[in-house]
């Protein structure tokens, strides 16, 4: 093994792949500029933007958050943490800071994205450059494929609340990981402390990324029952936490109101039914040419640390067909709660959370079934999988997926033609406009001109008659009523 450490080839699949992505970041943070809040942001940042104006004080504003939370938990929904993150939207400290929007969501997907794949590369005896080139891929496929950016990433009021728990579920987990491998000792009360109260704030945000925290303690739990490793079975004191955090969340007397709209639920079996056809649904429109490409690409590096994890460990890597079917029972699993709650597999951050597990499971499955054949000997390192020819069509492949995957369904394209265009700079312009139109003073009753354009990844939503979010940007900005200009 020890003659394929240093492999060129490798360094120029990391090199391209990083390049790719890092380009690909660029463009998302520079659309980002134009980016502008809308719909339910207004609403829970009213009072947070108020104290700033009257205070300026950052520690008044946090308290005030503290009371968002608590107001949205006894009149519309129990997600304490999200409330409190979703009233610290950027603008009520700066009228053009909504820009901060995509650095942070971006941020917090990659490291959370980064920190578990390397954490399992790791632990798997993977080198540096394996878990670069793996990290790097993923996360270009989610950044390029997400289904909805302007929810998962630009859209603060839904990307905080999803994506961003996300990235916060996944260092948590990567957290777990490291408290089961690290010898015993006085540390583990911290981390078991610290495990807590990570699992405490997860539970306050929405509930697909709680039910997954819940799911991870609770298994890693019983299987320390089952194995007798004391260590393990510690987990159970974050999930009995983790497990109250969600009771919280959902019993509230304001998840109760906002029950009340939802009334054609399905129940429990119907709940099931159609978490898992939606599911099959979804893995058919995203495993694309350039995912599957992409995942080809990552054969020969996965296998390498198959081999050492094999060698080391001697694991059988038995039952691969149980596998796949575990992972995925655990994306529909993910489904359940909105189903049951509202009746449907909900909006799209929801969608864009499964996503992300969904494109981990893949880098999850591929590894294990590589495990398996390598395993019962049906794979040899030396003549096949780790061959120069093939990690030289693995270049060749990502050279070329780099260019075919910038095509109009893309995220990455969409962003560099809306730039390129002058669409995001004109939404840009016109939403400047709009906030002109709004700190008029001596204006009570603002009417706003339509948007001209409405670029995909930052239009999420606008005013419209009779809403709730109407008179939240009316109470925003101090006026009696805000509409559009109708034709």
């Amino acid at each position: 093994m020890d003659r394929f450490e240093n492999d060129k080839i490798e360094a120029v699949i990391l090199v391209i792949s990083g390049i790719a992505l890092v380009a690909g970041i660029v463009l998302l943070l520079l659309i980002g500029k134009y980016n502008a809040p809308s719909s339910d942001d207004w609403g829970y940042s009213i009072q947070t933007r108020a104290v700033w104006e009257d205070t300026h004080s950052v520690i008044n504003v946090v308290k005030e958050a503290v009371n968002t939370s608590k107001h949205f938990w006894n009149n519309w929904q129990g997600l304490y943490s999200s409330a409190f993150v979703l009233a610290l939207m950027p603008n009520i400290f700066s009228q053009n800071a909504y820009f901060i929007t995509a650095f942070i969501t971006i941020a917090i997907l990659l490291l959370g994205n980064t920190v578990f794949i390397c954490t399992l590369g790791k632990l798997a005896g993977a080198g540096k450059v394996e878990n670069c080139i793996v990290a790097n891929i993923l996360n270009y496929v989610t950044l390029q494929y997400m289904p909805s950016a302007v929810q998962g990433i630009y859209w603060y009021n839904g990307a905080m609340n999803y994506t961003f728990f996300y990235g916060l579920l996944m260092l948590v987990i990567s957290s777990v990981f490291h408290y089961v491998c690290k010898p015993a000792g006085i540390k583990d009360i911290f981390r078991l402390l610290g495990l807590s109260l990570s699992g405490l704030i997860i539970a306050g945000g929405n509930h697909i990324t709680a039910f997954l925290m819940l799911l991870f303690f609770f298994f890693f739990g019983l299987a320390g029952v089952l194995k007798k490793e004391l260590r393990w079975f510690f987990l159970l004191i974050p999930f009995a936490v983790t497990l109250a955090g969600f009771l919280i969340n959902v019993s509230s007397p304001g998840t109760r109101v906002r029950q009340e709209y939802f009334t054609n639920r399905p129940g429990v079996f119907g709940t099931i039914k159609l978490s898992i056809q939606k599911i099959l649904e979804y893995m058919n429109n995203w495993f694309n040419f350039s995912f599957i490409l992409l995942l080809i690409i990552l054969i020969p590096v996965l296998f390498k640390v198959v081999v050492r994890f094999y060698e080391k460990t001697g694991f059988s890597f038995e039952y691969p067909l149980l596998f796949v079917i575990a992972s995925v029972a655990c994306l529909c699993l993910m489904l359940c709660p909105p189903y049951y709650a509202m009746g449907n597999a909900g909006a799209g951050r929801v969608t864009d959370v499964v996503f992300y597990v969904f494109v981990i499971f893949c880098a999850l499955n591929e590894f294990y079934i590589l495990g398996w054949l390598y395993a019962n000997g049906m794979a040899d390192p030396e003549r096949f999988i780790m061959s120069f020819p093939l990690k030289l069509v693995s270049f060749l492949l990502l050279f070329f997926v780099s260019f075919y995957s910038l095509r109009d369904d893309s995220n990455f394209y969409k962003a560099f033609y809306d730039l390129r265009t002058g669409v995001a700079k004109q939404y840009g312009m016109e939403t400047q406009k709009r906030y002109d139109m709004l700190r008029e003073e001596n204006v009570r009753d603002v009417v706003l001109e339509p948007y001209s354009v409405k670029p995909e990844l930052l239009f999420f939503d606008d005013v419209k008659k009779d809403v709730e979010a109407n008179n939240s940007l009316a109470a925003w900005y101090g006026k009696d009523s805000v509409k559009l200009r109708e034709d």
